[in-house]
């Protein structure tokens, strides 16, 4: 049976993404995004975690999650290029 590999990673502002040692260019319009790529014998797929190829779906945790944040704001980020949930770029 061939052996299937999926995982996840962050596109970097150029388009790239790193696998093991090699940086491979998946899409620049893919800046700043999380990505699911999924390797198999003959393809290498980039897709949007926001949708999946057909396959076996993600098996989800079964962990509780708990998260603890605290933040302490000095003077200003007016024009920091800062978005959430996407990395700048061209900040």
């Amino acid at each position: 049976m061939a052996e299937l590999i999926e995982v996840e990673r962050a596109v970097n502002c150029g388009g790239g993404i790193s696998l093991g040692q090699h940086i491979v260019l998946a899409a620049e319009i893919l800046a700043g995004r999380r990505i699911g790529i999924r390797i198999e014998p003959t393809t290498l797929m980039f897709y949007d975690l926001g949708t999946r190829p057909a396959g076996p779906p993600p098996r989800p945790s079964i962990e509780s999650e708990t998260t603890t944040s605290s933040s302490r704001t000095v003077g200003s980020a007016v024009g920091s290029g800062v978005v959430r949930g996407h990395m700048s770029c061209w900040g």
